[in-house]
């Protein structure tokens, strides 16, 4: 079966970001079950890299990342237009490839295109995935949120199906729009947590002497919430512990955000920000921090919020619903927006590290056994099953 991917920036996820995460994991553990698999991405994401991670492949005339074909496209690199331009010429492209099956579309902003192959080419099936309510996310105008509001409902109706990544999304298009969408969420990556201490060192961290944010600096990610919040704890709390940020703004157009927050932290000795990091590097801040702090606003469902589960790190989370399905203590949970309650909470957790020890092994393991990438591919391969044959799936339904 042949399918391709279309909304993601591209793989392989070198710079972060949520989506291509989900994109890369889906994909390459589909291409290893047999799958024909083509991802559409863009240049400016990956840069330079590309030549040295994708190779060419006799048999396709794209590069290939672990068995996954990945075409690149051009697009106008503007914040407005970026992602829909390049959508819209890689919906146009995969009518082209021959005997496709599926053009899975990454988020409510390019899932109204599968109008086109419904329309050019019906016997192509579309599915879509509603990662998360863009139009919360403060970086867009109001011409973009009113799109991507009006994009939201499209992505519900027009694609043969649309899924969702987290309960907290499922139960909001119930209510909103009272219809039932399924309910796959992210899989969790396994991996070792690095032992060598010259990744701390670099930004002179000390095991369990730091907190932990890893995000894109983006206004809705509720950094300066934590920064403030680090700000106001007691200052024998400050001299013991330091806040590690980890992420930028420059792939999210949010530079203007990056420099608030930067200034925001002026004067705070032990804050440090660290810009956007990867593997090993990323591994071992994720496993040796002290706790891990989620501010957001607004999420699908956070997979440095995951990773940092998986890696034994105890996590503080905001008390949005997306965040709360994964974190459950309402110890580990503060109102968001409100660095005020943020500030309460790390104080807390910082006087007692027995309790947040035996607490982050107790999340660890729930998350490692709820988010596991097995488990969500066959769900993945039902779906789409049930999507190029409907009828045999309803019966099967009727059945049961």
């Amino acid at each position: 079966m042949k399918l391709a991917f279309i909304g993601q920036k591209g793989i392989p996820a070198v710079k972060g970001g949520g989506v291509e995460v989900y994109t890369e994991e889906l994909a390459t553990r589909l291409a290893k079950q047999g799958y024909e698999v083509f991802v559409y991405a863009r240049k400016g994401y990956t840069g330079d890299l590309s030549a040295r991670v994708l190779r060419k492949n006799r048999w396709s005339k794209y590069p290939m990342y672990k068995q996954v074909r990945v075409i690149y496209l051009p697009t106008i690199y503007k914040k407005n237009v970026e992602a829909i331009i390049h959508s819209l010429l890689a919906t146009f492209h995969a009518l082209t490839i021959k005997d496709l099956a599926i053009i899975h579309y990454q988020g409510i902003g390019s899932a109204p295109l599968a109008l086109i192959p419904r329309l050019l080419k019906p016997s192509i099936k579309t599915v879509a995935t509603f990662h998360s309510r863009d139009y919360m996310h403060k970086k867009w105008g109001l011409f973009a949120r009113a799109y991507l509001r009006f994009a939201e409902w499209l992505a519900l109706y027009i694609p043969h199906e649309t899924i969702t990544i987290s309960r907290g999304l499922q139960t909001y298009v119930a209510r909103k729009y009272n219809k039932d969408i399924d309910y796959i969420p992210q899989g969790l990556k396994s991996f070792e947590v690095p032992d060598e201490t010259r990744y701390l060192s670099k930004y002179g961290l000390v095991k369990k002497r730091y907190i932990l944010s890893v995000s894109r600096l983006v206004a809705h990610k509720g950094v300066h919430y934590l920064i403030d919040a680090y700000k106001h704890l007691p200052a024998e709390m400050k001299v013991k512990y330091k806040l590690a940020i980890v992420g930028s703004g420059s792939t999210s157009y949010t530079n203007d955000y990056e420099q608030y927050v930067h200034k925001l932290a002026n004067g705070e000795p032990g804050i440090v920000f660290t810009g956007m990091l990867t593997g090993l590097p990323l591994r071992a801040l994720y496993g040796n921090a002290y706790v891990f702090v989620q501010p957001s606003e607004d999420e699908g469902l956070s997979i440095s919020l995951l990773e940092a589960l998986g890696a034994g790190t105890a996590a503080l989370v905001s008390d949005i619903t997306e965040n709360m399905e994964v974190v459950r203590d309402r110890k580990f949970q503060f109102a968001s927006g409100q660095s005020n309650e943020l500030t309460k909470q790390l104080t807390f957790l910082l006087d007692v590290p027995d309790y947040v020890k035996r607490e982050a092994r107790t999340m660890q393991r729930r998350v490692k056994a709820m988010y596991n990438w097995e488990r969500q591919v066959k769900r993945y391969e039902e779906l789409y099953e049930r999507v190029l044959h409907p009828r045999v799936a309803s019966l099967a339904t009727k059945e049961a």
